[in-house]
């Protein structure tokens, strides 16, 4: 029996999703929360096998990084990702096991989440070319991210600072004034730019960057 955590803030989504999946004798739905907050400490308490979240929810990414860091993370699967080259490789670049598309059927998600539990991962041929693509252009860069640094903008600077020092995208926004959807664009643009695959990683790479400088 795999038991899994869900993370979705609409109630009756919620509700719905746990009541079908306990209901297929194959999953068994450990607990349900509505924000990132909760998600994160029930995850914590719970100990699923599985994470699944709506990847709508607001400060997801952030939980699921801290998640990903225990000593015995959950798998990730993201809910609800529209099926483009762009959204299902930020996802991938997050650390998830698996997504499931907008357009997933119930039989969909069941086979996706039996998958994760037995180490696979799911995906359209057209997207794993996509992936694959990715991972070429990855594996034939030369530069170091500490070299690619100083290509960001003035902007992307700054934000790559207070990213340096642990703060979440709502702290950054506060900090430059700007809206939280902005600072997460950037944050996605500058890790993408720095080939970095996590946010926690930007803090070595700036030592390192102040090392060759110095």
């Amino acid at each position: 029996m795999i038991r899994i955590l869900i993370a979705v803030e609409v109630p009756f989504y919620r509700e719905g999703l746990a009541e079908l999946l306990n209901k297929s004798g194959e999953v068994q739905v450990a607990a349900a929360a509505s924000d990132a907050e909760s998600a994160e400490r029930l995850a914590r308490i719970e100990l699923p096998d599985l994470v699944l979240f709506d990847v709508g929810m607001a400060d997801i990414a952030e939980a699921i990084e801290r998640l990903r860091v225990l000593p015995s993370p959950p798998k990730l699967v993201a809910l609800a990702v529209n099926e483009t080259p762009e959204a299902v490789l930020t996802w991938i670049e997050h650390g998830v096991a698996a997504y499931v598309p907008r357009s997933a059927a119930l039989e969909d998600l069941l086979s996706i989440l039996k998958g994760v539990a037995h180490e696979e991962f799911h995906c359209s041929p057209r997207m794993a070319a996509h992936i694959i693509h990715r991972m070429a252009l990855l594996a034939s860069g030369s530069r170091s991210g500490a070299s690619l640094i100083d290509e960001l903008s003035p902007r992307e600077h700054e934000v790559l600072s207070l990213l340096a020092r642990g703060l979440p995208n709502k702290a950054i926004a506060r900090h430059l004034e700007i809206s939280n959807a902005t600072a997460k664009n950037h944050v996605h643009n500058i890790l993408e730019k720095l080939r970095l695959h996590r946010r926690s990683e930007v803090a070595s790479l700036m030592s390192e960057s102040h090392r060759r400088s110095a």
